[in-house]
């Protein structure tokens, strides 16, 4: 019983820190007048808060409203 509780937590640990990181989508619209127009750019293996901050770093560059997609 003691071993499989150990085999339990250990596989859960792993799954938990390999989830950390993954692929993230970061979505900026640029308005112009009455249009717009959406771009969509892959973050590749970041966690949230770097992806965050990224996506927040095109924010300003484009001039227009970037977001991370869920």
């Amino acid at each position: 019983m003691k071993k499989n509780v150990i085999a339990f937590s250990a596989i859960a640990g792993f799954l938990f820190l390999g989830s950390c990181t993954k692929d993230w989508v970061c979505e900026c619209t640029v308005s112009s007048g009455s249009s717009s127009f959406v771009t969509e750019e892959t973050i590749e293996a970041s966690s949230l808060s770097n992806a965050r901050d990224e996506c927040q770093s095109k924010d300003e560059t484009t001039f227009g409203d970037c977001k991370l997609k869920p």
